[in-house]
């Protein structure tokens, strides 16, 4: 469709004690204001494929701790 489109963490992104009214018109002017600005640093979504390799991982290193806490016993 020819629109980029910038995941951001909402706790990286600045607030300032002042900001205590919320409506979705000032959200998006203060993002357009930060996106201009170069304060917003974009996050990385993982593939499925390197999800899976992940949770992999972890489980097999979950497995390697629970053998080694066999072993102690």
């Amino acid at each position: 469709m020819g629109v980029n489109c910038i995941l951001v963490a909402p706790g990286k992104i600045p607030r300032q004690s002042s900001d205590k009214i919320k409506t979705d018109k000032r959200d998006s002017i203060k993002l357009a204001r930060l996106m201009r600005s170069v304060d917003l640093e974009s996050i990385h979504v993982p593939s499925e494929e390197n999800e899976a390799v992940r949770d992999y991982l972890r489980s097999r290193d979950s497995l390697r701790l629970d053998l080694g806490r066999n072993r102690q016993r």
